[in-house]
C-alpha cells in the first residue's frame, strides 16, 4: 500500500501494514489494442457460473467461471461477429486472450468443463460452459445477467415468441440507447429493446424470475420492461428535476426501484405502484451508482463527493458514510475533490462486506460492522470504473478506464457474526422499519434489525 503523505487518503493514521492487501486472482489486458475505450461494467452470473467483460468499444467477452476453484474455465471463443458459426471449426480459434494468471497453488483445470443446469425437475440437461465473444456494434455502458426461470404460474399457459424457461440471458446498455438481450449458453442476440434515446448506464433485472428490467439512461428516464412479454416497456419514470439517471436498481426483495443521478440525491421507488418516489438528500455531487444489500434493508450509493453512503430506503434516513478522503471535504469544496471520487460500491453475498474503488487508485473493502473509519483490505489499480462481487462473494472483480479487467480476493477478515446472519434472516421475512417496531423485541434489540447501532 502506497500512501503520500502531501494529499489526504482515507487511511486516517495508519501505517501501510496496518491493511491487508487483496490477492490478485487474474488480470487480463484488453485484446483489441487499437481500441482506447473504458470498461464501464462487469457482471456476474446469478450462479457464479459466467463473469462478462466489456473491454470497450461495443466488444463484451462471456468467460466460464469455476466457483470451487476461483478462477477462468480454459476454452476457445467463438466469435458471435461471424454470420455462421458452422463455418467455425471446434478447435480452439479466436483465442487471442492473454494466458490468465492462476492463483498460487492452483492447478490448471484440465478437460472439458460441463455445469449442470437444474432450474427446474423437468430440465436435468447439461451446458457446457463456453466462451464468447460479442459485439454488440455500439459502446457497451452498463451489464446484467438474469435468470430465465419463471416462477409466475401466471405466465405458464402464455404465448410468447422468446421462452427464457431454461436459458441465462445478458442484458447489455449501449451508447445509442439501444437494449440488446443475448443467450449466454449459445451467443445469440434474443430481442433488441428500442426506446431510450441516449446512453444506457444502468440495468437491473428482477432476482424473482419474472425478468422484469429496469433501465436508466442520460435521456433523464427510467424504464421498465417485461422480457417475458416480448421485451414490452411498460412504465417510464422520470426524477422530478429531469436529469441524468447514471444508475437503478431492483432491491432483493422486488418491493423497491431505487435511482441515482446528477442532482445530488437517490429516489426509491414503491413496485406495487411507482409513483411518488422518495428522495433521499445527503450527497454533495453527483450520484454515480447504488447498490441494495442482500436483505434489501440497506441501499448504498456512490457519489462524486468522495463518500458512500448508507441509507434506510425505507424512511430516507442515513445509517452510515464510509469516506474516501479525510478529512471529508467541506460542501464548498466537495466538487472539487477530482482525485478521490467514489466511482462504484457492490455488497457483499452476505451484506457483511462492501467494495467500493474511487479515483485515488485504490479498491477497498469495508466491514459493515467495524467501527473504524479505514477498510479492511484494499488493492490498488490505476484508473479504476467499476467493481463487483461474484454471487458466491469471494472476488471482487474490477474494471479501469484501459479496458482490463481484474479480479481480486480480499484478504480473509472473519466471517460473518451470526446475529448479522440471524438479522438478515429477519428482514427478508420482515422488510419494513414499521414492521420491526411492530415486535415484542427490546429496544436495543430492535434497533439492531434496523441497522440503527452502525
Amino acid at each position: 500500500m502506497n500512501q503520500n503523505e502531501d494529499n489526504p487518503t482515507s487511511f486516517l493514521g495508519v501505517q501501510p501494514r496496518d491493511i491487508l492487501c487483496a490477492d490478485k486472482l487474474v488480470e487480463l489486458e484488453k485484446v483489441d489494442k487499437s481500441c482506447n475505450q473504458e470498461s464501464w461494467c462487469i457482471a456476474w452470473a446469478p450462479d457464479c457460473s459466467y463473469v462478462a467483460w466489456s473491454q470497450g468499444g461495443g466488444i463484451v467477452y462471456l468467460l466460464p467461471w469455476a466457483p470451487d476453484e476461483g478462477q477462468l474455465l480454459k476454452k476457445p471463443t467463438r466469435d458471435q461477429s461471424c454470420e455462421n458459426l458452422n463455418d467455425i471449426e471446434e478447435q480452439p480459434f479466436f483465442d487471442n486472450l492473454p494466458r490468465l494468471s492462476q492463483p498460487d497453488g492452483v492447478d490448471e483445470i484440465e478437460g472439458d468443463f460441463e455445469w449442470n443446469q437444474s432450474p427446474g425437475p423437468s430440465n436435468n440437461r447439461q451446458v457446457e460452459a463456453q466462451r464468447f465473444r460479442i459485439d454488440c456494434m455500439d459502446y457497451v455502458w452498463s451489464m446484467t445477467f438474469g435468470s430465465g426461470i419463471s416462477r409466475s404460474k401466471n405466465n405458464v399457459t402464455k404465448r410468447r415468441r422468446f421462452s427464457f424457461n431454461s436459458d441465462l440471458i445478458l442484458v447489455t446498455g449501449l451508447q445509442g440507447g439501444k437494449i440488446k438481450v443475448w443467450n449466454v449458453y449459445t451467443g445469440n442476440l434474443i430481442m433488441e429493446l428500442l426506446d431510450h434515446k441516449k446512453n444506457v448506464h444502468g440495468l437491473s433485472v428482477m432476482c424473482d424470475g419474472t425478468l422484469k428490467l429496469a433501465s436508466c439512461s442520460a435521456d433523464c428516464t427510467i424504464k421498465c420492461w417485461d422480457l417475458n412479454n416480448d421485451g414490452n416497456m411498460y412504465k417510464t419514470l422520470r426524477f422530478k428535476e429531469n436529469v441524468m439517471v447514471f444508475d437503478c436498481k431492483w432491491s432483493p426483495n422486488c418491493k423497491q426501484l431505487a435511482a441515482v443521478g446528477m442532482n445530488k440525491c437517490a429516489y426509491v421507488w414503491n413496485t406495487s405502484n411507482l409513483s411518488q418516489p422518495r428522495k433521499l438528500s445527503g450527497h454533495l455531487h453527483n450520484v454515480v451508482h447504488c447498490d441494495f444489500s442482500p436483505d434489501g434493508a440497506l441501499l448504498a450509493t456512490a457519489s462524486f463527493d468522495t463518500r458512500v453512503i448508507l441509507w434506510d430506503p425505507y424512511t430516507g434516513d442515513q445509517i452510515k458514510t464510509l469516506g474516501h478522503m479525510f478529512p471529508s471535504p467541506r460542501p464548498i469544496y466537495a466538487g472539487g475533490a477530482n482525485e478521490h471520487y467514489a466511482r462504484c460500491v457492490s455488497f457483499s453475498k452476505h451484506g457483511y462486506r462492501i467494495a467500493t474503488v474511487a479515483d485515488d487508485g485504490f479498491l477497498r473493502v469495508w466491514s459493515l460492522e467495524d467501527s473504524e473509519e479505514n477498510p479492511l483490505s484494499i488493492a490498488e489499480i490505476q484508473k479504476p470504473l467499476c467493481c463487483c462481487y461474484s454471487s458466491n462473494g469471494h472476488v471482487i472483480s474490477t474494471g479501469n478506464r484501459a479496458g482490463k479487467i481484474e479480479i481480486f480476493r480480499p484478504q480473509p477478515c472473519g466471517v460473518a457474526k451470526l446475529q448479522h446472519l440471524c438479522r438478515m434472516s429477519v428482514r427478508q421475512k420482515i422488510q419494513e422499519p414499521k414492521l420491526v417496531d411492530s415486535l415484542q423485541y427490546p429496544f436495543r434489540l430492535k434497533e439492531y434489525l434496523k441497522y440503527k447501532h452502525l
